[in-house]
């Protein structure tokens, strides 16, 4: 009856879900042990959690050394039937291996490993533990030499098993240990005195839980502020002022995302309320991050971060304005290279410099992109047929600029050649391609990577997925670039513009003792040509917009049967077309956008969004109030 009362939600949810994270599920089950078991008792330890616990963490399962030992106690009280002794016994059995044997774990988890947070469920064990726990309690039955010995030998266990793996993880300490020993030791005193003529126990169980419960959330969520308050409150106040800036600047435009070169987390957009690229959601379509990818985006299943585009890419997301760090040295007359700001710095766009300065603040500039494509625009039909490219994402783009604009011939990437210069490392005997290892795997080593650019266009490098902070750090020109610990994709980074017969120096630090340059090219991109191609688009563009946060709007002019209407919108479940009042069928492109066919002539064109399933959950709960109102005023008449 619940359900049907909340159809109005639940329904569209359900859809949303099967959309998003029902694309993960996991088609192949390993049965195996995700790690070692006996491990997981590491987390009845005080304050046994830090950063690295949220993303690839056991189970938190602490409750104390009162519900612990309440546990242990309902399996020795002979009061208790040994039928529920056994179904008790049973249930946790298929708990405890829930939290270490694969096949159980993805059960809990509709069959997809959860993103971060894992073990997710882990608070119905926590429960069980209270539950049995308060149920042993109620015999009050006095601690005899079994009950004594069964708990000292869980104190001992888990204290020898924490002593002698407490070096290999770092979410436990000695003294984390000691703590822990002391409270499950005073505990068992307690409950020994609890028969005794000894008053007040109970007040002092309430005192020592209490502490002991406190402690445990001071220690835990201690290790994880990995950000102080002066430094969140720093950054989010320079963000807020530059997307505050660029909403005046842009008051009439109708839309536009807005990029940046530096980031704190990839829902800064959610933060600063502002249209962006970048976005952390477990809830995100498949398609939606592949795209991504596939432009040379780092993506993941579950995040998509707009770090890497290029003026190709920026016009296509209708990216108009962009936020630069100031301290970024990419134009001479407007950086200030000493200036310490709170922005990280965790992209390389010189090719910024191809767009307008629109305001100066203190810590950061703001460019206008003139080449920002409309939400909407007519494109060429051939862009329904686009090739589809996984690991060479300026490939990728290259196809998108030809099928959009099939008149435009020339290439827009052009390979160009780069020198190699090793500093204590050496091709690798055999070696496949540039796999080097360290000559003195005591010293420092370094790759260095030359080219001088042949013209003032905008240069380009692919990185491989396979290139991440936890393997190398990259500096580009002198600049420091944040890299993440993880991609899935090959990536792409600006390294020059307006830098003709300039030296570029790349500089990659190995993290380990051998390093693979995996796919790094460098690419020359035809600027007046991309200039070309994005007039033409603009004026290809949707007139008249009106745009609301559930709806889009606005005149288009084709001149012949053979185009579409582009957008960047991601084609998911609840958009809706409509094309001069009619409902049209929308067509998907490049695997991931909403596209509109159309004929020649002028268009008005609409695009709706309504939940899924919220009509049919609408009815549901409608019908199911209904139901409740109608049999209470028929229960009133029959009780008068």
């Amino acid at each position: 009856m619940g359900c049907r009362h909340c159809s109005l939600v639940v329904a569209a949810n359900i859809k949303c879900l099967s959309e998003s994270k029902g694309q993960h599920t996991i088609s192949k089950i390993q049965w195996r042990f995700e790690y070692t078991p006996w491990h997981q008792l590491l987390k009845l330890i005080i304050g046994s959690f830090n950063f690295d616990q949220m993303s690839t963490g056991y189970a938190n399962i602490f409750t104390g050394s009162l519900a612990l030992f309440g546990f242990i106690l309902f399996f020795t009280i002979k009061r208790i039937p040994l039928k529920a002794k056994i179904a008790a016994g049973t249930i946790s059995l298929l708990l405890i291996f829930s939290l270490c044997y694969e096949p159980l774990d993805l059960l809990w988890h509709g069959l997809q490993f959860p993103i971060w947070y894992p073990y997710r469920f882990s608070f119905v064990i926590s429960f069980w533990l209270l539950l049995l726990a308060a149920y042993s309690f109620r015999y009050n039955v006095p601690m005899g030499i079994t009950q004594i010995g069964l708990t000292l030998a869980l104190t001992l266990g888990l204290v020898l098993l924490a002593l002698n793996v407490v070096n290999r993880f770092d979410f436990i300490s000695k003294p984390q240990i000691a703590i822990t020993a002391g409270f499950m030791l005073l505990t068992l005193v307690l409950l020994t005195l609890r028969q005794t003529r000894y008053h007040g126990v109970n007040n002092l169980f309430i005192i020592i839980v209490t502490v002991e419960m406190g402690l445990n959330l001071f220690m835990s969520l201690n290790p994880i502020s990995y950000l102080n308050n002066s430094d969140f409150t720093t950054y989010t106040q320079a963000l807020v002022k530059g997307s505050d800036n660029v909403k005046e600047l842009a008051k009439n435009t109708p839309f536009y995302r807005i990029g940046k070169t530096y980031e704190r987390t990839k829902n800064d957009p959610m933060e600063a309320d502002y249209y962006g690229a970048s976005q952390f959601n477990s809830m995100m379509e498949p398609k939606v991050t592949d795209f991504f990818g596939k432009l040379g985006q780092p993506k993941g299943d579950g995040f998509v971060t707009y770090n890497n585009g290029t003026l190709i890419t920026d016009a296509l997301l209708s990216v108009g304005y962009f936020l630069q760090d100031r301290s970024d040295p990419i134009d001479a007359n407007t950086a200030t290279p000493n200036l310490k700001t709170s922005l990280p710095v965790v992209s390389s766009r010189p090719d910024l410099k191809e767009y307008d300065t629109a305001r100066l603040l203190p810590e950061q500039q703001i460019y206008k992109n003139p080449f920002a494509l409309p939400l909407a625009f007519l494109a060429d039909a051939k862009v329904r047929a686009t090739k589809s490219y996984t690991d060479f994402p300026l490939a990728q783009q290259e196809a998108i600029f030809h099928e959009t604009v099939p008149q435009l011939t020339t290439p827009l990437y052009t390979a160009t050649n780069y020198q190699v210069t090793l500093d204590n490392m050496r091709l690798k005997k055999h070696a496949a391609g540039l796999d080097y290892t360290k000559i003195n795997q005591k010293q420092p080593a370094k790759v260095t990577l030359t080219f001088t650019p042949a013209t003032d266009d905008p240069y380009y490098m692919t990185w491989g997925s396979t290139l991440n902070s936890k393997f190398v750090s990259l500096t580009i020109n002198g600049k420091a670039i944040g890299l993440d610990d993880g991609y899935q994709n090959t990536l792409v980074f600006g390294v020059a513009d307006q830098q003709k017969r300039q030296p570029i120096k790349i500089e990659l630090v190995p993290q380990k003792n051998s390093l693979w340059l995996d796919n790094i090219s460098i690419f020359k991109f035809n600027a007046s040509l991309f200039k070309v191609w994005a007039n033409t688009l603009q004026d290809q563009g949707l007139t008249q917009q009106k745009i609301t946060p559930l709806s889009i709007s606005g005149n288009i002019k084709a001149t012949n049967n053979h185009q579409v209407v582009m957008t960047s919108i991601p084609n998911t479940k609840g958009w809706h077309v409509f094309v001069d009042g009619r409902p049209t069928p929308k067509i998907q492109l490049l695997q991931t956008l909403i596209g509109i066919p159309v004929k020649s002539g002028t268009h008005h064109i609409q695009i709706v969004y309504r939940a899924p399933y919220l009509r049919l959950g609408l009815v549901i709960s409608a019908f199911s109030w209904c139901m409740i109102i109608g049999l209470t005023v028929y229960r009133r008449k029959h009780m008068i």
